[in-house]
């Protein structure tokens, strides 16, 4: 789940399989698909995808006993491999484009949640952000750069565009939005790191 949102894919879905000594490569009996919501994250995702599963495995289980599915074999030059995720994939790299940084953030809610660093040491957990174009005056800024704050947000510069955090979460506190961080937080022209 994680890696399709990460790459961008729009679909994704579930198979009902025959398991063999391959991972994951035994021949499918039925597929179900459904589009990846813009703004979906994992979570969400998981959600709708465990519904779809169990309408597929109450199709499937009766057609199976009764012997009316053969299952077809997968064609392994398709598949593709998405390694297990740990907390060492959570740091934002601000050298990426917002595009990518953003899909991160959506992919990685609620584990293990995409974070940030600001040059003074303190980190954030992000929960949600959004990329932006950047404007002229914003798109020479190094990339980790806070370029503005505000109501909407944290904006911080990144490859290509910018990258406006939504909601997040320091260290030691609960998540909020990014307006009830700054209350408390003066960030404007500092920058994170990595």
């Amino acid at each position: 789940m994680q890696y399709a949102i990460l790459e961008g894919d729009d679909v994704t879905g579930v198979s009902v399989m025959r398991m063999d000594a391959g991972l994951d490569t035994g021949p499918v009996y039925l597929q179900r698909s459904m589009p990846i919501d813009s703004d979906e994250n994992a979570g969400s995702l998981h959600d709708r995808l465990a519904e779809l599963a169990a309408g597929v495995l109450e199709e499937t289980l009766p057609r199976l006993l009764a012997r009316e599915l053969t299952p077809e074999p997968q064609r392994l030059e398709l598949a593709t491999f998405a390694p297990k995720l740990s907390k060492a994939d959570a740091p934002l790299d601000w050298r990426k484009s917002a595009v990518r940084l953003e899909r991160q953030v959506r992919a990685f809610n609620p584990w293990p949640v995409a974070e940030a660093k600001l040059a003074d040491g303190q980190r954030l957990r992000i929960w949600r952000a959004a990329a932006l174009q950047a404007a002229a005056s914003t798109s020479l800024a190094e990339p980790g750069a806070i370029v503005a704050t505000g109501p909407a947000g944290i904006d911080v510069a990144t490859a290509a565009g910018v990258l406006r955090l939504q909601r997040v979460q320091p260290s030691s506190g609960r998540v909020m939005d990014a307006s009830a961080y700054l209350a408390a937080h003066a960030v404007q022209g500092a920058a994170f790191v990595g």
